[in-house]
Parts: C-alpha cells; sequence; structure tokens
C-alpha cells in the first residue's frame, strides 16, 4: 500500500497535461464496474471470514481442554500408585504447577486403603473469546476429569475349573499350574491376603461340596456317600441359592465301573469326601494350591452347574454361611462380611471361568430310587468287619405270583395228605419231594391256605431247599377224588398230570411230616417274613460265587443281627457299578424266574436324564446373564474348545475382550494376565 501512494504524490508534480490525462483516469477507475464483487459475495466471505474465526475461538479451547485432560490423567496416575509414599493431592498439585497451570485445578479427591487407592481430580479454566463474541459468546469453558486406582479395597473371586474327562492328561496339568500361579499373582503380598478371598469351585457333571459345606447350608440329605446337588431350572435365573428350600441330592451311582469287588466302584458321578471339592472364600494360598493340586479329571461336563455354584458364593446372601464359617474358624475373621453386596464401592467381584469343551448330558438316579427310604430288597451282612469284599448279600426273592391268591382249588372232601416237589437246582424239574399226612377232617381243603407253611417246614428240615420259589407243584389226595398235581411255575393252576409217584404211592425221596408238624412250624417262624408273604432269599458271597445257594432265610440275621441291614439303592450302587450290580445280585434269581424282569430291569437302568447339553447351554447363559447385571466381572476361557464351548464362552463373558480362546500352552499366561488385570493401576474415568 505504501508503494502505490507514492506513485500518486509523484503524479502531483507532473506537467498540466499529464494531471488532467491522471484524474480521468481515476475518474474511469472509480465509475468502472467491470470485476466489482457482488453483495452476495462480500457477504459470503465475511461469513466465512467469522466461522473461521470460531473454529480459531474453538480449537483454542480444545488445546486448553487437551492439556488439562492430560494433565490429569498423568497426575492421578502418579498418586493412585501404591508405592507412591507422598500426599496424593500434593502429587497431583506439583504435575499442574510444572506445567504452569496450577489455577485450573478445581477439586482432588483420594481414597486410601491398605491394599487401594484411588484419586479423583478435576480442573477447568475459561477463556475469552476473539470471534464468537459476534455470536454473543464471551468465554469458552475447557474442562477435564480424571479417575485411577491401583487395586481393589475387597476382592471376591470365584475361580470355576473344568475337571470333566476331556481334561485328562496335559491338560489337566497345565490347569493345576495356571491356577495355581493366578492365585499366587493375586495373593502375592500380606496386603492382598487381607483384601483378596479366592471361591474354588471344580466341575464335571457336577460339583462336589465337599465335607464342609453341606453343614452349612440347606441341604436335604437322603445318603453321606457324597456331597452334590440338583438345581431346578429356575435356579438359575438368579444368583442367589434359595435358603428357603433345600438343596435336592444327587443320588449315589456310578455308570462306569465293572468291577465285582464291593466297594472297588470309584468313578461315582458325584466324587465323595472332599475329592475336587469347593473351597469358600480362601485366602490362604497353600491351601488353595493344594487343593488345586488334588484335582482329578473324568466324568461329563456341566459348565452351567459349575457357574451356579460360582456365582452363588459372591451372592450376599451367601454370608450367612460365611459368618458362620467364619466363627468355626474354617474361614478368617476379616471375610465375615463377605460376599459384599454388589455394585459396593469398595469391592468387585469376578468369576474365572475355564472349560475345553461344551455342554454334555447330565443324569441322576429315578426319583423314586433316592431317597433314603428306597430299599433294594437286598439285604448284606457285613460280618462285623469295615472290607465291603468280605460281605454276604441275600437277596428277597418274590413270592411265586398267584401262589396265596386261590391257586389251588378247593378240594371236594377232607384232604387225606399232599405232596410237594421241589426244584433244588432250579433245572425246571424236581429234585426232592416231601410229605404231608394225618389231615384231620377240620384242616383246611384248600391248599392255598397253609401251604406256605408246610414249605417253611420243609426248609426248616431239608437244608437243600431255600424257599416257596423251589416249589414246582403238589399232589393232593384226598376221598373219592383222583390223586392230581397242580403246578405253580408259570401260573399254571392244574391239574397236570401228577409228576410224583403216581397216586401217591411208591417210595417217596423226601420226608414225611404230620398236619400238626406244619401248624406247630408257624409259631417258630412268625415274623420273618416280614409280613408281606412267604419268601426265600438267594444268598451269595461274591467273592465265592460258587457256593452261591437258596435259603430260607437272611444269612446272619439270627446270629448277628447287628451286622445286617437291607441296602437302599444308594448304598447298593456306592458299593457296585450300574453296569455290574443287576448281574451280580440277580442275575440267577432272574434267571430262575424268581425275579420279575422290573425289578431287574431297576436295578440294570436306574438313572436318567435331567438335562441335556442345550437345556444346559440355556441355564448357563441365564446364570451369567443374571452375574453381569449384578455387577459381576466374568472372564471367560475356552482351552481349545469346540465352536459350541466357545460360543457358550463368549456369550457368558462380560465383553468380547473378557472372552479368551487359547491353547494349552498359553493358559498360564491367561490366567496371570487376568490376575494382573484385577489390582492394576489404571484409569477408570
Amino acid at each position: 500500500m505504501s508503494k502505490v501512494f507514492g506513485d500518486v504524490n509523484s503524479a502531483c508534480r507532473q506537467p498540466h497535461g499529464l494531471q488532467r490525462t491522471n484524474r480521468d483516469f481515476l475518474q474511469h477507475f472509480w465509475t468502472e464496474q467491470d470485476g466489482s464483487m457482488s453483495y452476495l459475495a462480500l457477504t459470503t466471505a465475511l461469513i466465512m471470514m467469522a466461522f473461521g474465526g470460531i473454529g480459531v475461538d474453538l480449537m483454542h479451547a480444545e488445546l486448553k481442554r487437551t492439556k488439562i485432560q492430560n494433565a490429569l490423567d498423568r497426575a492421578v496416575l502418579a498418586a493412585a500408585a501404591i508405592e507412591n509414599e507422598r500426599d496424593a493431592e500434593t502429587v497431583v498439585r506439583d504435575y499442574f504447577r510444572v506445567q504452569g497451570i496450577e489455577g485450573t485445578l478445581v477439586n482432588i479427591s483420594p481414597v486410601e486403603h491398605m491394599n487401594y487407592r484411588r484419586v479423583t481430580a478435576n480442573g477447568q479454566q475459561f477463556m475469552p473469546t476473539n470471534f464468537m463474541q459476534l455470536l454473543g459468546i464471551d468465554n469458552l469453558h475447557a474442562e477435564g476429569l480424571a479417575t485411577a486406582e491401583n487395586g481393589i479395597a475387597n476382592i471376591e473371586v470365584a475361580l470355576i475349573l473344568d475337571i470333566s474327562g476331556s481334561m485328562t492328561g496335559s491338560k489337566l496339568e497345565q490347569l493345576k499350574k495356571a491356577a495355581s500361579t493366578f492365585v499366587d499373582n493375586a495373593l502375592s503380598s500380606e496386603a492382598s491376603k487381607a483384601s483378596t478371598s479366592i471361591s474354588i469351585v471344580p466341575f464335571n457333571a457336577t460339583v462336589n461340596m465337599g465335607t464342609t459345606l453341606p453343614d452349612y447350608i440347606a441341604f436335604d440329605r437322603q445318603h453321606e456317600y457324597s456331597s452334590c446337588a440338583v438345581f431346578a431350572d429356575d435356579a438359575f435365573t438368579q444368583t442367589a441359592l434359595d435358603a428357603s428350600t433345600p438343596l435336592e441330592q444327587l443320588g449315589e451311582f456310578d455308570p462306569y465301573s465293572t468291577d465285582t469287588v464291593a466297594g472297588q466302584a470309584d468313578q461315582h458321578w458325584c466324587h465323595g469326601g472332599d475329592t475336587a471339592s469347593i473351597v469358600v472364600h480362601s485366602s490362604d494360598p497353600n491351601a488353595l494350591k493344594n487343593q488345586i493340586a488334588t484335582l482329578t479329571a473324568g466324568g461329563n461336563k456341566a459348565i452351567d452347574v459349575g457357574m451356579k455354584w460360582g456365582v452363588s458364593l459372591l451372592d450376599p446372601t451367601a454370608r450367612d454361611v460365611v459368618r458362620k464359617m467364619v466363627e468355626d474358624g474354617l474361614i478368617k475373621a476379616d471375610h465375615a462380611q463377605r460376599p459384599a453386596e454388589y455394585r459396593a464401592g469398595e469391592t468387585q467381584k469376578y468369576i474365572v471361568l475355564m472349560t475345553d469343551g461344551k455342554n454334555t448330558t447330565q443324569y441322576d438316579l429315578k426319583p423314586e430310587l433316592k431317597s433314603s427310604d428306597a430299599l433294594t430288597g437286598i439285604y448284606v451282612n457285613t460280618q462285623g468287619t469295615e472290607d465291603l469284599a468280605d460281605d454276604d448279600y441275600s437277596v428277597r426273592v418274590d413270592p411265586v405270583p398267584n401262589l396265596t391268591t386261590d391257586h389251588f382249588p378247593a378240594w371236594a372232601q377232607a384232604i387225606s395228605n399232599f405232596v410237594m416237589y421241589f426244584d433244588v437246582d432250579h433245572d425246571g424239574a424236581w429234585d426232592v419231594a416231601h410229605k404231608v399226612e394225618d389231615m384231620p377232617d377240620m384242616a383246611p381243603r384248600d391248599l392255598d391256605a397253609f401251604l406256605d407253611k408246610a414249605v417253611k417246614l420243609a426248609a426248616a428240615n431239608d437244608p437243600s431247599i431255600g424257599g416257596i420259589q423251589q416249589l414246582t407243584g403238589a399232589s393232593i389226595k384226598g376221598g373219592v377224588q383222583t390223586s392230581l398235581h397242580f403246578a405253580v411255575r408259570d401260573n399254571q393252576n392244574g391239574p397236570l398230570p401228577d409228576q410224583g409217584p403216581v397216586m401217591n404211592t411208591g417210595p417217596l425221596p423226601g420226608e414225611t411230616w404230620t398236619f400238626a408238624d406244619v401248624e406247630a412250624i408257624s409259631a417258630s417262624t412268625e415274623g420273618t417274613t416280614e409280613g408281606d408273604g412267604p419268601h426265600s432269599y438267594f444268598w451269595t458271597r461274591l467273592a465265592e460265587i460258587e457256593d452261591a445257594r437258596y435259603q430260607p432265610s437272611i444269612d446272619g440275621l439270627e446270629s448277628n443281627p447287628a451286622n445286617v441291614h437291607e441296602l437302599t439303592y444308594n448304598d447298593l450302587f456306592h458299593r457296585f457299578g450300574t453296569r455290574v450290580a443287576a448281574e451280580l445280585l440277580l442275575e440267577r434269581p432272574y434267571t430262575d424266574g424268581l425275579v420279575d424282569s422290573e425289578r431287574y430291569e431297576t436295578l440294570t437302568s436306574p438313572y436318567r436324564v435331567i438335562a441335556d447339553g442345550s437345556v444346559a447351554d440355556g441355564r448357563l447363559s441365564q446364570v451369567c446373564g443374571a452375574a453381569k447385571e449384578n455387577g459381576v466381572v466374568v472372564y471367560a476361557i475356552g482351552v481349545e474348545a469346540p465352536e459350541e464351548g466357545r460360543a457358550a464362552m463368549r456369550d457368558c463373558a462380560s465383553s468380547p475382550s473378557h472372552f479368551f480362546d487359547v491353547e494349552g500352552d498359553d493358559l498360564e499366561n491367561t490366567f496371570s494376565g487376568i490376575a494382573r488385570n484385577l489390582t492394576e493401576l489404571r484409569l477408570i474415568q
């Protein structure tokens, strides 16, 4: 511009003619309209200049905000670090002072416990605008907020670990190592031991509560061999255990073992004792690792049941259980108020769930067989020892059908005598015959009325006779009627051709008694049949099966009744696997036609499906959802799992970043990373 003004001044000193020329030029320039700006273009240019200025104001404000936020982030991280020994507020102010923005700090809020520190700070700054004043905005507000924490004041963790059959071999060893490393990392200091508790829930087809926990919960115990619970489907819609309804106990059975020696069944659906049992809120690294070291793999897979137990141990309704265990010295006194309420400010709850597969079928004994009063009709004589291998078994064989319900017709005249025929070796032909004579006229004319007494008389005098089940038939003679034989096997109500001596004449291969003897035997045997009809017993000592035989009474009942008791189905299937129990104890009387097919099949197929894989998947999704709704952080790990298992784990995890699809070799690193993440220094806001 200065250069232009200089040219005009010099023109003023030009000759008069040149001055006129310049004047004409300027007048022409002033009035010429070619190339001039329109009003629209000028307005648009002004608007663009205004918005450009607004952008400059906003950019300036964002730079200020970024500077404040960065300073806040760095300051609270430094102040929240556990290793920081300086006052948290001093650390934050020093960060801002060094950057020359100390005046922007508004508030600093530190919270500190023994193993936990959280620092929150916020800042703000008002800046005058330049161009935005055209819009009536005189100031812009830049502010920031940051919170950092290191550790959690209280941590509650449930480790839910797959120990099903697919986890055998190297997978199980990798799991033990990974879980032990997790414990070491989570309980690495005295401070962490005071603030952190870990529950362990191993699962296969079910979860073993062990020998301690059942004493502190509502549990409908039906046997003492193991302690696993069966959950109703609606239990998976919530995290709590329903204290108003006792948990149903899983029946005792071993569907795998085929050992014929009593007591050798070792693959029960529910582990006995404390094998692979639950650990409740422990902060003792050695105790936790010792339990992890004892884990064994086997059985089906019920991820839903494992998850249900894990979330229940974190639910506040379990606090009464923990408190009672604290009172009994089973849990540290520091943990008496655990589990804390959900979303308590100083407590975070975590679940670490791992599996290598997918949900499979779950079984239980049929309902009518599970109860403590479901008896088998099989008696054991323990011989007074704890060794199950030397026990004797007496199997009650059922009465012959229709024998006491009018099997024999009433005789027209008084019966003079009758002969009983017995098949003692159960080959289908009679071997022994015994006769009863001297029948008084007033004696019943219907053999059904007193035949069971006569058979007891025969059994009492003939060791080869076990009872009425060996009776094949009887020949009756009396008055002018022809002697006839009546069969009692296979419901064939006589008369049939006489199998014995014709017309009861000729030599009799047995003994002869009187009707008075029959009446006398009634009093001496009263009460031995338990009031439910005539019985005999198939006796066997399984270690010496060749001595098996039929006999009229339970082995050992008269000599040592304290050693004899009837087995429940739980008792029986604790001793023998379901694959062999029926064959060992019922096969012979069943083959002999003395045990019906229903009873035999009850022993061969005693359990039922209570949940298949699809049902278990649905229940798992429900209980995972309930846990997450309550603020529980769920880490889910699939170790070389199939797609169905990975899908279930993804669905259960708190977020995609909480799901881990790993190989077995990476399991330890995964567990370590999760453990470190529980207490790491991090920005949370």
